[in-house]
């Protein structure tokens, strides 16, 4: 994926149908006479996430989620959209979506569950991608002149940012105040893992962490980041160092694995 979108040079252009290979989606064939049961649909708003990608490299990427409105359970394909790199510009531009009613039923209230449905897209944002094209901004457009939104990047050792100068259709969740809120990634450093004590009574886990950190030979992301501030909602949840090396050859995933009896482990997730 890295090495892909590294390649990228000036106004040299993606045309992109579905999610990255690596973010697996379904994949649509287009044609130029659609099927009365597969109609089109262009978003009024679109939610932008930064996230990090489900690998060991520690790279982000770009999520773009819009809300499905339709009864019943049609087939929903990935947003469609193009890529391209106009230095120090980021060019995305999302094109729309298909839904496919054709595996539906006569009463497909009875036939799926009817949860909400969104049409995604995973644009990776890779360290690499952002330094060879000196890229700073990016733009989002809707369509052909239905309205854009630019986000600036800032990157730097330890962190990539986003953050919107606008949010009239790339809605990154605007703050009470009303004013833009900043996405942000960590680069973590190598052998990072997140360390909890389930087990333990509420009120000694956070001691019960510490002491198994110590004990094997570990340092807290903050010492070797001193800005760093944990995700939100992470109570109880510490993020340390594996110097040794050792616990981490334990944890091949995101998944959490006793590393002890009492302490748990796993690598930074998606949304981290």
């Amino acid at each position: 994926m890295t090495m892909i979108f590294s390649r990228l040079k000036t106004r040299h252009i993606l045309f992109l149908t579905a999610a990255i290979t690596a973010f697996a989606g379904t994949s649509f064939a287009q044609s130029d006479k659609i099927a009365p049961t597969i109609r089109e649909f262009v978003p009024r708003v679109v939610t932008v996430s930064l996230l990090r990608q489900n690998d060991k490299s520690g790279e982000a990427f770009i999520r773009l989620r819009t809300p499905v409105g339709a009864s019943g359970c049609p087939r929903v394909t990935p947003l469609r959209y193009t890529l391209e790199t106009d230095a120090p510009i980021f060019l995305v531009n999302v094109e729309g979506y298909s839904l496919d009613f054709s595996s539906m039923s006569r009463s497909p209230q009875y036939s799926c569950k009817t949860a909400n449905q969104y049409a995604l897209a995973d644009i990776p944002l890779d360290r690499k991608l952002v330094e060879d094209n000196r890229l700073t901004k990016i733009r989002f457009t809707l369509g052909k002149g239905m309205g854009s939104d630019t986000y600036k990047i800032t990157l730097d050792k330890n962190t990539l940012s986003i953050l919107p100068d606008s949010e009239n259709i790339f809605d990154a969740g605007k703050m009470p105040t009303g004013g833009q809120t900043a996405l942000l990634h960590w680069y973590y450093p190598a052998n990072t893992l997140v360390l909890t004590a389930p087990t333990v009574p509420e009120g000694q886990q956070d001691q019960a962490i510490a002491d198994f950190a110590n004990t094997h030979g570990m340092t807290k992301v903050e010492t070797v980041i001193p800005q760093f501030v944990m995700p939100s909602g992470q109570a109880h949840r510490h993020y340390y160092v594996d110097d040794a090396g050792k616990t981490i050859a334990m944890v091949p995933n995101h998944d959490n694995v006793a590393v002890s009896e009492t302490v748990s482990a796993r690598r930074p997730g998606t949304f981290e």
